[in-house]
């Protein structure tokens, strides 16, 4: 399951950190519990083996196993994570499903190359959609949102040079509420009085 059949016959103490790992996940797997704890399992990982981490959790979730798992590492591991808890200074600042967390919407970035008259700015331009000097930023959840936006832009005679969709990362999900858990504490006056020079 950890892909260290290859290595059985090498001491443990020859292996590399990435391959301690694997050896601590197939550790904590090893009496096919219900409820897995890991902490920092692809610290040390090099792209394969963290894609295979990826797989095995995917594996995992589909038996009908819950995993926890602590990390730093919150991009690699957003595409397999279901729900989230967040930690700041020891107290959680926030729990629940990805979706429900995130604080920014969806968007699109389409670019493109041309000059847009003034009436075509005017036309584009809403609460949902913002010109920019080539490219426009759509808050839209689905595709299908921004194509009479590009039909609109093609009549224009302008080219689109791509399309791109945003979603916030895990990463700055986390950084926006631990900085807004912080940010009342940081705001006090301390409490302890200055020393007079």
């Amino acid at each position: 399951m950890v892909g260290m059949a290859e290595a059985q016959g090498i001491k443990i103490k020859q292996y590399s950190k990435a391959m301690k790992q694997r050896i601590g996940i197939a550790k904590a797997l090893i009496n096919y519990p219900e409820i897995i704890f890991l902490d920092e399992p692809t610290d040390g990982g090099d792209p394969a083996g963290r894609r295979d981490f990826r797989e095995l959790i995917r594996s995992l979730r589909e038996q009908g196993k819950t995993v926890f798992i602590n990390t730093h590492h919150l991009s690699e591991l957003e595409p397999v994570v279901d729900r989230l808890a967040i930690l700041s200074q020891g107290a959680m600042i926030g729990e629940g499903p990805i979706a429900t967390l995130r604080t920014e919407e969806v968007s699109y970035r389409i670019d493109y190359e041309g000059v847009l008259s003034p009436d075509a700015m005017n036309r584009l331009s809403s609460d949902l959609v913002t010109v920019e000097n080539g490219f426009l930023k759509v808050r839209a959840e689905r595709a299908e949102t921004v194509q009479p936006l590009i039909d609109e832009l093609r009549s224009s005679g302008i080219v689109i040079s791509g399309v791109q969709r945003s979603q916030q990362s895990l990463e700055e999900l986390y950084l926006g509420m631990v900085g807004q858990a912080q940010a009342p504490a940081q705001s006090k006056p301390s409490s302890t009085p200055l020393p007079l020079v």
